[in-house]
């Protein structure tokens, strides 16, 4: 993968008043990415990862550069109008299906807050695709105030716990993606990033430097 900044995945339901703990924490996360020069990766839709989204639009100069929307290809069914005016950072597909592979494929990290049958199709998909050894991203379940408590117990019994965290607050889901870039030797603000491929066993531009000695 080539020089870019962190890429983001924020998913949810597409209620963000599901409940008070998650609209805030939407919030946070959207600000947390926003402040910290990462992209924020996100279907377009109303909801919580809209939240997330408009996050960016505090900034004193919105351009959107570090947003990426995958969405179907009817633009029309995209409800925010800056979503609409928007000419780049957008990969459009054919069917929904095709949009969450697409999200997870472009995706370092990917957050999970709860949602509904959309949302529980990503994160299954996300989890499946690391166990085949498809990719070796880092998926982080938010459980806010143990509303989400049925996802993490039916994952506890599949036993496949070294395949996602659970995080209780969005600054620990955070956490997890600044402890993870900072072995990796990630500096905040580079517009750079190498995530490890797993066949080619490179983790850091340290380690890529030495591969290619």
């Amino acid at each position: 993968m080539g020089a870019r900044r962190p890429h983001i995945f924020v998913a949810g339901s597409t209620d963000e008043k599901i409940s008070k703990e998650y609209n805030i924490a939407a919030q946070k996360i959207g600000k947390a990415i926003c402040e910290n020069n990462y992209t924020l990766v996100f279907d377009g839709a109303y909801g919580l990862p809209g939240l997330a989204a408009a996050q960016f639009l505090r900034k004193k100069e919105a351009d959107f550069d570090n947003v990426l929307i995958c969405a179907c290809n009817q633009t029309h069914r995209l409800p925010y109008e800056w979503i609409r005016q928007l000419n780049a950072l957008m990969i459009k597909c054919e069917k929904q299906s095709d949009v969450t592979r697409t999200l997870i494929k472009e995706s370092e990290y990917m957050i999970f807050m709860k949602g509904s049958t959309g949302t529980l199709t990503e994160l299954f998909q996300a989890i499946d695709t690391k166990k085949n050894k498809e990719h070796n991203k880092m998926i982080i379940v938010l459980n806010m105030a143990h509303q989400w408590d049925e996802v993490e117990n039916l994952l506890k019994t599949l036993d496949i716990a070294e395949l996602y965290q659970i995080a209780n607050t969005p600054e620990e889901a955070m956490g997890y993606i600044k402890e993870d870039l900072n072995k990796l030797g990630y500096k905040d603000g580079d517009n750079f990033f190498w995530r490890k491929n797993p066949e080619e066993g490179i983790e850091s531009q340290s380690d890529l430097d030495n591969h290619e000695k």
